[in-house]
């Protein structure tokens, strides 16, 4: 294999995660080109003097070959955990702590923690409890979060808490993202028991370590770690247009032509999709069919002691029925063990059925985040600083199909070309990572049976 050149394209967490396994297998040299700069949705600002996340802010980092990357980085020195405060939802006008033994809003086996919060009416209740007597529900190969859970346990259930977690997470509603693609425990209770949650009380329980982690210097730590320490890298800037053959190997067309034995391409799949077309039509035909949605986040700085955050709570979600522009609210220095001068607090807009948000100015966003937020918990003072980050067209949409199109496209692929990111695999920085580390093992096979 000595001699092999891989492309790496896009140098989000995927693909500076795909060039640092790689360079450390040592098999091949890697070129790693970007358009813009290196991390992707990992964008720490430094913000009121502390390091304030536009983007993640933490890894649910799953398995141990997670923590031996950062071990392998020598950042696990940097790690920062949560405080332990729990986030809420704000539902029937007053924030209520999210129930434990949930899963994206499904009921891991009990109703009970439901009871107990408040955020559904009594009405509503009862209807989520008929899930135990219910027939079975019939579906063919997938079914939609939103419908499964209005079927299972009523339209106010469905509506309150799964849109909300779905959004607040997702960026999303329910009634198009695939069961089988984002909640596998769910679908499988679902497919193979009468109730789910009988279900779910008969449902292996997760056999890997995890943790959830961020790092004192931001998430601009591991992504800066990533790059740093990635070997027999040649990190480029330019924006890759084209992907052709040439006489066995792969052409790169970008402001300049680069040649490789093998392609992964980390990059959105709108943006496979073109660069893809002329190599595999049906490729980016599948690829096109992946849909994304546009988010902003919203930072706001306020004087200590300005905000009567309630005690515990790291922040909340908001229910999509109290008819709010915000999604999500994170109070910053409740969630993580930072000291800071001011009091920061991270809001978050858009779903994929609202686009109103976009035709506001960044002032005009910053101030309705204040009234919603006031409108929540007692705000004494008006916010002293404001940043405005938007994501357009930035986070996929795993509808049902998503699969189906993913696969499509995959098939239609050359040999040596591989996809690897939030557009195929999940979204979040763990499933990106475990994306990233199997496009690795099938680049290393791919090379080794190439040369015999």
């Amino acid at each position: 294999m000595s001699g092999k050149t891989v492309a790496v394209i896009g140098s989000g967490i995927t693909g500076l995660a795909t060039a640092f396994m790689l360079g450390r297998n040592g098999s091949c040299d890697i070129l790693l080109i970007e358009r813009e700069r290196p991390g992707g949705k990992i964008l720490t600002l430094d913000f009121e003097g502390m390091p304030v996340e536009a983007g993640p802010d933490g890894i649910v980092i799953r398995g141990e070959e997670q923590f031996t990357l950062l071990r392998e980085l020598n950042i696990e020195k940097e790690i920062m955990k949560p405080t332990g405060a729990r986030g809420s939802i704000y539902a029937r006008g007053k924030l209520r702590p999210i129930p434990q033994g949930l899963i994206m809003g499904f009921p891991k086996g009990s109703i009970t923690p439901l009871i107990k919060s408040g955020i559904i009416s009594m009405p509503g209740l009862l209807r989520a409890s008929l899930d135990i007597v219910l027939p079975r529900t019939k579906f063919e190969y997938d079914i939609s979060a939103g419908e499964l859970a209005a079927r299972r346990f009523g339209r106010e259930f469905k509506e309150t808490i799964v849109d909300t977690l779905l959004g607040g997470i997702m960026a999303s509603g329910s009634d198009r993202i695939s069961t089988r693609e984002v909640l596998p425990n769910i679908y499988e209770a679902a497919l193979k028991h009468r109730s789910i949650i009988f279900g779910m009380r008969k449902a292996p329980s997760a056999s890997q370590p995890q943790s959830v982690v961020s790092f004192r210097g931001g998430l601009r730590t591991l992504s800066d770690a990533l790059l740093k320490n990635s070997m027999n890298t040649e990190f480029i800037m330019d924006e890759v247009r084209e992907i052709a053959r040439n006489n066995g190997t792969f052409v790169v067309l970008g402001n300049e032509r680069y040649s490789a034995d093998a392609v992964v391409v980390c990059t959105l799949a709108s943006s496979a999709s073109s660069m893809l077309r002329s190599i595999s039509q049906e490729a980016s035909d599948h690829l096109s069919k992946i849909n994304f949605t546009s988010v902003a986040v919203v930072l706001l700085s306020y004087d200590n002691g300005s905000l009567s955050i309630p005690p515990g709570c790291s922040g909340f979600l908001v229910s999509p029925r109290e008819g709010l522009m915000m999604t999500a609210c994170t109070f910053l220095t409740s969630k993580w063990p930072i000291d800071g001068k001011r009091t920061v607090v991270r809001c978050f807009v858009g779903r994929d059925n609202d686009t109103a948000w976009k035709k506001l100015r960044d002032e005009e966003i910053a101030e309705r985040m204040h009234r919603e937020l006031s409108s929540i918990i007692d705000v004494r003072e008006h916010f002293l600083d404001y940043r405005v980050i938007r994501w357009d067209d930035a986070f996929p949409q795993l509808n049902v199909g998503h699969a189906d199109a993913v696969s499509g496209a995959r098939k239609n692929l050359p040999r040596g070309i591989f996809l690897a990111g939030s557009s195929y695999s999940g979204v979040g920085i763990a499933s990106c990572l475990a994306d990233a580390s199997s496009a690795v093992r099938d680049v290393i096979s791919f090379l080794g049976s190439s040369a015999q």
